[in-house]
């Protein structure tokens, strides 16, 4: 996310982290819209699996959900336990080197969406709904 002035980047991870949070819910919208189709949502999953670019297929979901009449598209799908806030301020690097093993949270296996979970308790690690793998393990 480096280098890019027009935050495309940062906005398709967080879009990203809403789709895999939400994934059910929007399919079940996608379904009963009145286009029936959840082919949008399809499309994207594709793209994500080929590890292609998903830019335009996020686009075209979002476009989606907005000409069924919901104004906000993916967005509306978002709140603070989507994961759509990033997990360090902006300039600290993501790697391990320089870590000072403060708290641990669990973020996408594929460092392709901005998802996050916080361990709370015995409960288990969340899985990605694109992929099925569960979320990594980081030290922040």
């Amino acid at each position: 996310m480096v280098g890019d002035p027009s935050g495309t980047a940062r906005r398709t991870a967080e879009q990203l982290a809403i789709v895999c949070v939400n994934m059910e819910l929007i399919r079940r919208d996608l379904l009963t819209s009145s286009d029936g189709s959840d082919g949008p949502l399809e499309g994207l999953l594709a793209a994500v699996q080929a590890d292609g670019q998903i830019a335009d297929a996020l686009e075209v979901l979002h476009a989606a959900l907005r000409a069924d009449g919901d104004a906000l598209g993916l967005y509306g799908y978002a709140d603070a336990g989507t994961g759509v806030r990033s997990l360090r301020p902006a300039g600290i690097s993501g790697t391990s080197s320089g870590s000072y093993g403060g708290e641990t949270a669990y973020v996408c296996p594929a460092d392709r969406c901005a998802r996050y979970w916080w361990p709370d308790g015995p409960a288990s690690v969340p899985h990605c709904a694109i992929s099925g793998a569960a979320l990594r393990r980081e030290r922040l």
